[in-house]
């Protein structure tokens, strides 16, 4: 069926953007990567990290790692301190809320969209709204310089 179809699309995408990257190991292909001319109709690798192998080559895919591993980490961080920890009940209400929508965008686009420029800016939005409301909620009050009283 149609599911078939598209695995062995995928597959050969997936093949085709390996030899790029073969070709290209530190730096990829770049945005104009040679594919095209092969699968004319289809735009991206249809999964995230071979997308940014087959674009940015091992360079970049190692920097795009580190970035979606401060986000699990920062999402399971803010996770866990919500159930475990004691605080405000619409606080955590909120940063779950952020973090279930981060981990899932983050998720669901591994296979499809590839943090495409139509969708990318709406995880960032997401994934920024929960690191500044968590750092709002979860950062040491800062030390307030007291005034001495002036005498009359």
């Amino acid at each position: 069926g149609s599911d078939a179809r598209t695995i062995v699309s995928r597959q050969k995408v997936w093949d085709e953007s390996f030899a790029i990257l073969a070709n290209n190991p530190i730096f990829g292909g770049g945005a104009d990567s040679a594919w095209v001319q092969n699968y004319p109709d289809i735009s991206h690798s249809h999964n995230a990290l071979i997308e940014y192998a087959r674009l940015m080559g091992s360079v970049g895919l190692a920097l795009m790692l580190a970035i979606h591993l401060f986000v699990v980490f920062l999402c399971a961080d803010t996770f866990f301190r919500c159930v475990f920890k004691k605080g405000e009940t619409e606080d955590k209400a909120v940063l779950l809320g952020l973090t279930i929508g981060s981990m899932s965008f983050l998720l669901a686009n591994q296979m499809s969209d590839s943090f495409g420029a139509t969708t990318a800016p709406f995880f960032w939005l997401l994934f920024f709204t929960l690191a500044y409301y968590r750092t709002g909620i979860y950062s040491a009050p800062s030390p307030v310089r007291q005034r001495k009283p002036v005498l009359a």
